[in-house]
């Protein structure tokens, strides 16, 4: 399928409504970080804590363009490593076995796999987080369909199976939001119907975890 092109031009009124769409993610992302804090149980953070982390999450999202994590502020495009340059695992779900290309710093988690024509069969990309949480994802710019493997430590705690691409001409605040059905630690994304066979509860293995 052809290239997903962004909608929105550089008229006042677009912009307007970009703006507007991230402020309303602005929130969206500041309530969850709220909430994680309680769901993984950590220690509740100071009010200067929090407040720097809100401003953090202002700032990302008001400088953000297109990219998989919403939120994840975009780096310029000649930081972005090409997809042969980052790391890779292979790792083990269920019976199944997969050659994951490694997305760690929050540049490559925002690329994710947009505006790739393609993925290999028994290839994807894991999204690696430093502790549980509730990233939401979306398709923005992708060309292809991909199942999401959702997991915590070392189980499948999700799938969101044939995630389809946006239709010509969507608009970015007209999106759907995938996200997990509880917090992860790890996101593995594969074209879609590679995670058939996969299972619920079924334990992960990173064969090469010093990758990580």
């Amino acid at each position: 399928m052809g290239r997903v092109k962004d909608s929105l031009t550089l008229s006042q009124s677009n912009e307007s409504s970009k703006r507007s769409f991230r402020y309303r993610a602005v929130a969206q992302l500041v309530a969850r970080v709220v909430r994680d804090d309680e769901v993984v149980g950590s220690s509740p953070a100071s009010p200067t804590m929090r407040e720097k982390i809100i401003a953090l999450v202002i700032l990302a999202l008001l400088t953000a363009g297109g990219g998989v994590v919403i939120g994840a502020a975009k780096s310029d495009r000649a930081t972005l490593k090409a997809s042969s340059e980052l790391q890779q695992a292979t790792i083990k779900v269920g019976k199944k076995t997969f050659t994951a290309e490694l997305a760690l710093s929050v540049a490559e988690q925002a690329q994710g796999l947009s505006n790739r024509p393609s993925m290999p069969k028994d290839h994807g990309m894991l999204f690696v987080f430093t502790r549980p949480t509730s990233p939401p994802f979306w398709m923005k710019d992708m060309q292809f369909s991909i199942d999401i493997v959702w997991i915590l430590r070392d189980r499948v705690v999700g799938i969101s199976p044939n995630l389809p691409i946006p239709k010509p001409g969507t608009k970015p605040e007209k999106l759907p939001i995938y996200s997990p059905p509880s917090p992860v630690d790890y996101v593995l994304e594969l074209r879609a119907g590679q995670s058939r066979g996969v299972r619920i509860d079924d334990i992960v293995t990173i064969l090469n975890p010093q990758a990580i």
